[in-house]
């Protein structure tokens, strides 16, 4: 974080446009002024372009990767398919018949031969209360 994320974030006074905040931005930062780090080059945040086949995943809901991410990346990705999972957050892998999706891409390395329809019947993820699950 200290030498890829944090030289990117905002300024202090800059952060209405940012959603983590300043509570976060400082909690993140913080460490950074005693940990030995070199920031990243530039380049680093350009995108990259490929034609090797790929799986997007994004869940509708998601605060951390949102799907705007998803179609940035599918613009230089020209064989790829960007799946949002309605009503999830972040890491969706493992909701619904994802799995499933997820292991017919890897064996036919074919994004366009999926059928995702079983994706929109991906019901809300349970509430739980604690880090172990529901």
């Amino acid at each position: 974080m200290c030498g890829e994320d944090v030289p990117f974030y905002p300024a202090a006074g800059d952060l209405a446009e940012s959603y983590l905040g300043e509570q976060m931005v400082e909690a993140f930062t913080a460490p950074c002024a005693v940990w030995p780090h070199t920031p990243a080059e530039d380049a680093v945040r350009q995108p990259i372009a490929s034609s090797v086949p790929t799986l997007l995943l994004s869940g509708e809901y998601d605060p951390v990767t949102p799907p705007a991410n998803g179609e940035i990346v599918s613009e230089t990705f020209p064989n790829s398919l960007h799946i949002v999972a309605p009503g999830q957050g972040h890491n969706v892998f493992f909701r619904g018949c994802l799995p499933t999706l997820t292991a017919e891409f890897v064996a036919s390395a074919d994004p366009g031969a999926l059928d995702t329809t079983c994706v929109e019947r991906l019901d809300a993820p349970p509430f739980f209360l604690r880090f172990t699950g529901p």
